[in-house]
């Protein structure tokens, strides 16, 4: 279910972190990792030093997700994707 590897080995499930200040796009290339270049499912997760800002990941393009914040956030973006299985929410 849940496989990783060691090296450069690619898979259908990845999770990347960006740390920006006072950014509302937050862009994630996951072209290096995924087998798979559609992103079929995607959760984000923000850490804002302050307020409640909202986030919402735009449709993929290829294995590259944008996610986008209502207001400008300094914080962290933790996005996981999973390519394994396609569907019409990113495609």
């Amino acid at each position: 279910a849940h496989n990783s590897f060691s090296g450069n080995a690619k898979t259908t499930q990845a999770t990347k972190s960006m740390t920006q200040t006072a950014a509302s796009v937050w862009t994630f290339d996951f072209c290096d990792v995924l087998i798979f270049p559609t992103i079929a499912f995607a959760k984000v997760h923000v850490s804002a030093e302050s307020g409640f800002p909202t986030a919402i990941a735009r449709p993929s393009q290829n294995c590259t997700l944008v996610v986008e914040t209502s207001v400008p956030v300094t914080g962290t973006i933790t996005v996981e994707v999973d390519s394994s299985e396609p569907s019409s929410r990113f495609l």
